[in-house]
């Protein structure tokens, strides 16, 4: 017998145990389920680790991160908010514009306007792929809930949205929509994608790829800059500012008009401020924040359920954008 098995043997035995052999074989027996549950816990566990190390050059994903657009530079900069660790700035296109994620956290999507592609990330590895020719002077992107499609509006292109099927990076056809496609946001349900064009906007149904009838939601003289859709996918907000053809700001009063997209038809408009930007609804649906980018500058909370301003709170200078945290 090895030493090994003999000291096995002796620690097993009821002088130093205090218990029979046959109650201590059964108490061993008891144990081993739970134990062997746990060790084979810890090694899928450690497995995964392995594993993300490869995809990620070496490094484990990153589990929340956040990726900023830097226009001059042509790149887009990761960071950890949490650990506030910078990342090394991804080269991309020229002049990107906006950027969207798909709903699984795995590929990140940046519109490059001056280059005319979409270019995607790779957020395991922090690497970009391949770009994805679209149209002329792409700015803005929205991709479906499920994360089937990308919808990219082309600013110059003939007032075109270029749908991207995620599966393959393949751009389908072109969807004509309006003048100047400026913004687009889809309901919650994923049903229909809302293009915000110059003087109107258009509703596309996502399963077919067709442009329904425009809505005029654009105030005369306005020009529209951005939209919002409430979590319950009712109501789609529209801001529009004064087109002045000044190269100076004015204090002319901005609108946000509400479309009910159930019957599509818009609301009367609501004045949140001069020249407002950016529109973002709290995630219990029941305030609008409009950020007013001058004169003066603010952001004004909207109550959707009554469309009464109500006090503006003051911003920095130009304020440009806004969103919330999920709680």
């Amino acid at each position: 017998m090895s030493k090994r098995l003999w000291a096995r043997a002796a620690l097993s035995h009821s002088a130093f145990t205090g218990i029979s052999r046959h109650h201590l074989g059964r108490v061993v027996a008891e144990l081993a389920g739970p134990w062997q549950a746990r060790r084979e816990s810890w090694l899928q566990e450690r497995r995964g680790r392995d594993q993300l190390r490869a995809e990620g050059a070496g490094h484990p994903r990153e589990p929340f991160m956040a990726y900023v657009v830097n226009q001059g530079s042509g790149t887009v900069t990761p960071f950890n908010p949490r650990t506030r660790r910078v990342f090394k700035a991804i080269k991309v296109g020229c002049e990107p514009q906006a950027i969207a994620i798909t709903p699984n956290g795995k590929t990140a999507y940046v519109v490059n306007a001056d280059s005319g592609t979409v270019t995607p990330i790779n957020t395991a590895t922090r690497t970009a792929l391949k770009p994805i020719k679209v149209g002329t002077a792409p700015d803005a992107i929205a991709i479906t809930p499920d994360g089937k499609t990308a919808y990219v509006a082309n600013d110059q292109n003939r007032g075109t949205v270029t749908p991207i099927n995620l599966a393959t990076n393949r751009t389908e056809r072109p969807i004509t929509v309006g003048s100047m496609p400026q913004a687009i946001a889809i309901t919650p349900n994923g049903k229909t994608a809302y293009v915000v064009n110059e003087g109107s906007v258009t509703p596309i149904d996502v399963a077919t790829g067709t442009p329904g009838e425009k809505i005029n939601a654009i105030t005369p003289g306005y020009f529209p800059t951005a939209i919002a859709i409430t979590p319950d996918g009712t109501t789609a907000y529209v801001t529009s500012r004064f087109e002045s053809d000044s190269t100076v700001e004015t204090d002319m009063p901005g609108m946000m008009t509400p479309i009910q997209t159930a019957t599509g038809t818009a609301g009367n408009p609501i004045q949140p401020g001069a020249n407002p930007q950016a529109i973002a609804i709290t995630p219990d649906g029941t305030t609008a924040y409009v950020v007013n980018w001058q004169g003066p500058a603010t952001v004004t909370p909207v109550n959707t359920a009554t469309g009464t301003r109500e006090r503006p709170i003051n911003a920095g200078s130009h304020p440009d954008a806004i969103a919330f945290t999920p709680g």
